[in-house]
C-alpha cells in the first residue's frame, strides 16, 4: 500500500512504547504515533490513552528517506472535526444557499 502525507487512514495499534505506539495500516505498513501526537492534551503515560489492538484513525505526517513513517492521531481527530464543522456550516449541496444554526458537539 502507498501512503499519502497529509492522508488519514484506519490502523491498529500493535505495539505500545513509553515515547510512542506502533500503528499497522492496511496488514502492511507500520508507522509510529510519538507520544506527543496521541492527544490534544499532556500525555504523561500513553497506556492510558492508547490499548494494543485498538482501531484508531491516524495522519500521516512525514515518510523519511528510511521509509520510517511518523502519524498523528490528534490530527486525524482534527481533520474529521473539521469535516463536521464544514458539514454543518454549509449542509448538503442542494442545502446551501439556506443559512441553519444549531450547536457544534465534536
Amino acid at each position: 500500500m502507498q501512503l499519502e502525507i497529509g492522508k488519514v487512514y484506519e490502523g491498529v495499534v500493535k505495539g505500545i512504547m513509553p515515547y510512542g505506539a506502533f500503528v499497522e495500516i492496511d496488514n502492511s505498513v507500520t508507522g509510529m504515533v510519538h507520544i506527543s501526537e496521541v492527544a490534544n492534551t499532556y500525555v504523561n503515560d500513553i497506556k492510558e490513552h492508547l490499548t494494543e489492538n485498538q482501531t484508531v484513525k491516524v495522519k500521516v505526517l512525514s515518510i523519511n528517506e528510511a521509509g520510517k513513517i511518523s502519524l498523528s492521531i490528534k490530527k486525524a481527530v482534527r481533520v474529521r472535526a473539521e469535516r463536521i464543522i464544514h458539514a454543518r456550516m454549509f449542509g448538503s449541496r442542494k442545502n446551501r444557499s439556506r443559512c441553519r444554526s444549531f450547536p457544534l458537539r465534536i
